[in-house]
């Protein structure tokens, strides 16, 4: 950009208007064709923010609060319930649908394996994703699909008259 400032004000000390004239045509051409750094990048789908990286749980709450263990206390906080073998879990969906568990650098039982294989799809409209593994399935609702952050709600009724709404949150590893 310097060097074309000096040779624009070469020009005009030399009065001279023609080479002014294409010098200052010449810049605006490649200046024109230059790329726009500032473009937008086209949006990832649903399915590129999901697929192949690994998901770690960071919250998960219960609503209504239950007694998880009888003491008389009822609780809405399930991640603080969890073990600390259980709160490096990963989880992994990866393109063509297969899904993984993967029990993280400490495993609750030295006898479970260390993933463990199932499948998953997305819902036609994507705003759901459900999971199989071992003959279980899951079904997770996303209320959040970022590039970094996966939120979610799942209903369970554990065999009473209550329905269950617990909401997990992951963050990509």
């Amino acid at each position: 950009m310097v060097a074309l400032l000096h040779a624009i004000s070469s020009l005009i000390m030399k009065k001279s208007l023609l080479p002014l004239c294409s010098v200052l045509a010449l810049s605006i051409t490649f200046t024109s064709c230059k790329k726009d750094k500032d473009d937008p990048q086209p949006s990832k789908s649903k399915t590129e923010l999901l697929t192949n990286k690994y998901w770690r749980t960071t919250a998960a709450t219960i609503d209504p609060a239950i007694d998880l263990f009888g003491t008389g206390t009822p609780t809405t906080n399930l991640y603080a319930q969890y073990q600390d073998c259980t709160k490096d879990d990963l989880v992994r969906f990866e393109s063509g649908g297969v899904y993984k568990e993967d029990e993280g650098a400490t495993k609750c039982s030295a006898t479970d394996p260390q993933v463990t294989t199932g499948t998953w799809t997305f819902n036609s409209s994507e705003t759901a994703i459900t999971t199989t593994i071992s003959g279980s399935t899951s079904t997770v609702n996303i209320t959040e699909l970022t590039e970094n952050t996966l939120k979610g709600t799942i209903t369970e009724n554990f065999g009473g008259p209550v329905n269950y709404t617990i909401t997990v949150n992951l963050v990509k590893q």
